[in-house]
Order: structure tokens, then sequence, then C-alpha cells
């Protein structure tokens, strides 16, 4: 696995430089069919391993903009962003069709993490993770064969530093497409709340995944929003393929 690591300023430039990401040869990258999990059948263009650093989260917008011209909507706006983290992250409720939400897990422990940095900022133990054996009460289950999909998002880890604080994020899977603008947005939503009432600043986001990929229904979608980077490489090129 060749790891991938990507600077940026906000999250709208996060995403925008993952995409473009996709289609430099220079990456770790691999395409392969799903044969189990979401979108079986369809193929993956995925990152061998993702590492996100967002210097500036808390810039508006905090979503994706498209250029003058793009002939594509923005996967998302910040209305939905608010709405899903609401709903999915600030509570534990299930409704009818679904196994768990994030907020399972997140939901239960946001206030033991506040009281944890306000008492102890220089601590490495302010973490939730998402998903596992443990929790598996939780959701009503006895057997984690019974969970269709374990939860993308697997961590969430603090750190105060000069009265600053940090977010890291670990995703086993990661829909770059969709997920990425409104699970980055979210996470930022949750630590500017967690920042606001433990009285620090909100400093930066570091993302991690060892599978973030784009399904191939959304290729000319990303291909349409990356398209100076593309014309830019000159007649020939192609998606990577692990052959």
């Amino acid at each position: 696995m060749i790891p991938t690591i990507i600077h940026a300023r906000d999250l709208p430039e996060a995403w925008f430089l993952v995409l473009a990401g996709l289609y430099d040869p220079n990456n770790g990258l691999h395409r392969y069919p799903v044969q189990h999990g979401s979108y079986q059948g369809q193929h993956r263009l995925e990152y061998d391993a993702l590492v996100v650093d967002i210097r500036h989260p808390e810039s508006m917008p905090m979503v994706p903009d498209m250029p003058p011209g793009c002939p594509i909507p923005p996967p998302t706006d910040m209305e939905y962003v608010q709405r899903y983290f609401e709903r999915y992250f600030l509570t534990d409720i299930i409704e009818p069709g679904e196994t768990y939400t994030y907020g399972c897990w997140i939901a239960p422990r946001v206030e033991a993490i506040i009281r944890l940095l306000k008492k102890t900022p220089k601590t490495n133990q302010a973490v939730i993770n998402i998903g596992g054996w443990l929790e598996l009460p939780l959701v009503g289950l006895v057997n984690v064969d019974e969970r269709e999909d374990p939860p993308c998002l697997r961590t969430i880890h603090w750190r105060v530093m000069d009265d600053t604080l940090h977010v890291s994020v670990f995703l086993r899977s990661w829909d770059l497409w969709g997920g990425f603008p409104a699970n980055l947005a979210a996470v930022q939503l949750l630590n500017e709340l967690v920042a606001e009432t433990c009285g620090y600043k909100t400093g930066t986001i570091t993302a991690f995944s060892t599978g973030a990929h784009l399904y191939d229904h959304a290729w000319e979608l990303a291909e349409s929003r990356i398209g100076p980077v593309l014309a830019g490489r000159g007649e020939g090129w192609e998606r990577p393929t692990n052959g």
C-alpha cells in the first residue's frame, strides 16, 4: 500500500484535491469490483491509504462550491449538513429500516468527552469509537453478522494544543463524492460544539482512510468537477487501474 497525503486550506479545497488525486498515477491507487458491501457489482476507484490535513475547516463555505459553467450541482449544501449533523451525530434515535446511526455511539459520549477535555486538556484519551462488539447492544443486535454494513466512520479523536481543539477521524470506507463533504462538515460542527463548551478555539481536522473511493456511477461527476485538471494533462489520460 502506498499512502497519499493531501494538505488543504479548507473543506471545499480538500474535496477538490481528493477528487483530483484519484486521477494522479503517482498516488497509490487501485480499481476493483465490489464483491461485498454497498453497490455490489460496481467498481471502486480507491486510494490505497489516504490522509487529509485541513488547516482551516471552520472557513465558510464548509460545503463544495462549483465554478461558473460547471454542468453539475454540488453534492450537498449546508442545510443538509445541519440536518445530517443533528440527526446522525447528536441523537441515538434509530428510525425504521435503520440498524444504527453514528449517534448511537457519539451522542452518549459527548458530555463525557467535554468533561474530560475541560478537566485534563493534556490527554490523548478523548476518543469515541464507533461500532464494535461492546456497542452492539445499543442497536439491539446480538451477533455481528446481523449487521449488513459496519459503520464507515470508526473513530473520532480530540487533542488540545495551545488552547486549540484539533480533531482526527478514521473511516474504514469513505465515499468521496457525497460522503466526504457531509462527513467532514458534520465533524467540524461537532468540534465547534465541543470546543465552544470547553472554552477552546477550533483547530485542524486530520482524516485517515484505507477505503476512500469513488463508485463508478460517480466517475463522470468527478471528472466534470475536476475537468481543468484533467485537461491540463493532455490527451490520453485514463483512470488508473490495478489491472
